[in-house]
Order: structure tokens, then sequence, then C-alpha cells
């Protein structure tokens, strides 16, 4: 029986490992945030998933990495404690939040700075290095290619950074961004079901080629995705109208991508041969139900 168990945690190191970065993240936010909602958890946690994602994808696609040994990854939800401690030794207050894309110049600077000397996301710095120099050391161990190693973990971090650090869309007339959204859900359902549909999208291209596989394994493909296109376009409709007061197009986009997932995993679940690979869409999925209802 052990060895059964030793044999289905080695199998699915990953699972396991984005589980561990699922509960120190989490512990992370209890330990910022002091008003915290099930929507802003939500949002919070996926906004970390989505920078592990950024990276998986660079690690896998790019570097070239062995999937399976990328559940090294995890082991930075540890260095997202060190805004934490960094503000506590400088004895100053943190109040982290999105960067407002005021002008090109500005969007430079924080960039190419890291956050160095930001008026209130300078705890950031330390955090950014060490990510870029620790995602570089992991990489380099696996490719021993000093400069591909930086030059991927680089351009994830940056990718990561400008995507999920400024403040591009809001549905707050309070809150500034480049893009202002019309929606009939409440703010931090909003963000959280957009951080879902980005972690959502990100691995769906680190993982493109397993899924074309086993797309290809599928009998009656044309069927499949037919009938699959209708039972998401019925299940956002009835969601819609059952919780939906007024639907606009923004709704509609942040919505079809979580929706189709929750379908998607209870599809993969009724297969036994899909059943192990399906434990983080499950946790995703079951995290998505927790934000609509």
């Amino acid at each position: 029986m052990s060895r059964k168990i030793a044999d289905f945690i080695i199998s699915n190191s990953l699972a396991f490992a984005f589980i561990l970065y699922e509960l120190i993240i989490s512990i992370r936010i209890f330990f910022e945030m002091e008003v915290l909602t099930a929507h802003i958890f939500v949002h919070q946690l996926f906004w970390f998933n989505c920078v592990l994602a950024f990276f998986y994808l660079f690690f896998k696609k790019y570097l070239k990495i062995d999937p399976d040994r990328l559940w090294i990854l995890a082991g930075g939800s540890f260095i997202t404690f060190i805004p934490l401690i960094y503000s506590m030794i400088k004895g100053t207050p943190w109040v982290l939040n999105y960067i407002e894309p005021v002008s090109f110049f500005q969007i430079l600077k924080d960039v190419s700075t890291l956050l160095f000397r930001h008026k209130f996301n300078w705890p950031m710095f330390p955090e950014l290095l060490a990510l870029l120099i620790s995602s570089t050391a992991i990489a380099f161990f696996f490719t021993r290619s000093f400069f591909k190693s930086f030059f991927g973990s680089l351009t994830a971090l940056y990718i990561s950074f400008f995507t999920l650090g400024f403040s591009w869309v809001s549905v707050s007339s309070d809150h500034p961004a480049l893009f202002r959204l019309t929606t009939s859900f409440p703010e931090q359902q909003f963000y959280a079901l957009q951080m879902i549909t980005l972690f959502t999208v990100v691995i769906f291209i680190a993982n493109s080629k397993e899924l074309l596989e086993t797309a290809n394994i599928i009998r009656h493909r044309l069927y499949f995705f037919l009938s699959l296109i209708v039972a998401v376009l019925s299940f956002q409709g009835l969601f819609m109208f059952l919780f939906i007061k007024k639907i606009y197009l923004a709704d509609m986009a942040v919505s079809f991508v979580p929706l189709s997932l929750i379908i998607l995993t209870s599809g993969a679940l009724l297969k036994p041969e899909w059943r192990e690979k399906a434990i983080i869409p499950l946790i995703v999925s079951i995290l998505t139900i927790a934000v609509l209802i």
C-alpha cells in the first residue's frame, strides 16, 4: 500500500507541489490582508498562481525542462514572504497595490528597477530580485546554460511583472486604470474571475502539446468539440440568467473560460485514465465555483 502511495505522489509531483504552493501562498495572503473576503482571497491567490504559471510556461516551452521536474517552482511561494520581512526590518508599514500606468517612462522605470525606491511597492524589490536570482539558478541547474537560463528567467519575470503588476483594467470608478469596464459582478468577484481566466489560459498554452495529443485520441472529435461549445454556452447562459441582472460583454469574457474549465474537469473525472491528471483542474474548478456562488 505504501509503495502505491509513493508511486502516486511521484507520478503527481506537479499536483502536490501546486497544493503546497496554494497552502503557503494562502498563509502569505492571511498575513498581508486586513480585510479578507472569499473573493479577495481567490483574487490574490490566483494573482500569485499566474506568476507561477508564467514561469512554468517559459521553463517548459523555452528552456525545454521536463515538466515533471518543475515541481521545484513551488518553492517560490516562500519568497513571497520577503516583502513582509523587509518592511518589518525597515520599520515601515507596507501598502502593496497595483501600479497605475501613468506614462511609458514611469512603466519603464518601474520595470527596469524592479520597484526599487517605488513610493509604496518598494518592499517588492528584494522579492523580485530573489525571484530572478533563484529562478536563474534553478534553470541553470537543469540546462547548464547560464545565458539561456538568465534570459528565460528574466523574460518570465518581466512578462509576469508587466502583466500582473500594473492596473490595466478596472471595474471601479475609484480605482484608476488604463481600461475601465462595466460589469454586473461585484468588483472583487470580477477580479477573481479575471485572474482565474488568465491562469487557465497560460496553463493551457504551456500544456498545448499534451492537450492536442489528448484531443487527437478522442473519437468523433468534431462532434465532441461542437457538443463542448454548446454545453459551455448553455452553462454560461444559464448562469447569467440565474445570477446576473444585466449582462455586459466583460461579464461574458471573464466567466467563459472558468465555466469551460468546470465542464472539462467534470468530463475528465468521468474517465478513470484522466482522473489523476485532473487534480490541478479540479482544485481550480472548486475555487471557481466558490467564487461564482
